[in-house]
Parts: structure tokens; sequence; C-alpha cells
């Protein structure tokens, strides 16, 4: 009996021993969102014209879709980096 249990406690300590050690790193991201583009400036009115009621309306509901993705995105830099 004590020789099982010795016998135990030897592999249960040897096990132990032998575990992997678990290391966490916590990578810290670009921080800095790059440069907004200049964009070339562009008759609404004209642009209206040239491609329709339809068309313009798909464009500007584009247009708003990807700046509000871009502003989240800064945000989310601004929280993952806590900067000001």
């Amino acid at each position: 009996m004590k020789r099982k249990l010795l016998l135990a406690l030897t592999l249960t300590l040897t096990l132990t021993a032998c575990s992997p050690q678990i290391v966490r790193e916590y990578v810290k991201p670009e921080c800095s969102p790059p440069p907004k583009p200049t964009l070339p400036e562009i008759d609404a009115q004209a642009l209206h014209d040239a491609v329709g009621e339809d068309t313009y309306g798909k464009l500007l509901r584009s247009n708003w879709k990807r700046d509000a993705y871009a502003e989240e995105m800064r945000v989310m830099l601004m929280v993952l980096c806590k900067s000001p």
C-alpha cells in the first residue's frame, strides 16, 4: 500500500515538474493610424447630373459608410493604445 502511494506521489511530482509553463506575451498594436488621403474636389451637382439620382444616392451612402468605418477604426486604435 505504501509502495503504491509512494509511486503515485513520485509520478504526480514528476508529471507536474515536466508540465509546460504558460507564457503570455502581450503585443501592442501599431498605434499610429495611416494618414488620411487627400481626395479630389468633385462638384456634387455635376456628379449628380452625370450619374443620375439612384447612382448618386448609392455613392453618397457608400461614402458615409466608409467615413463611419474609418472613424470606428480611429476610435478603436485610441482605445487599444490608450492615447488621448
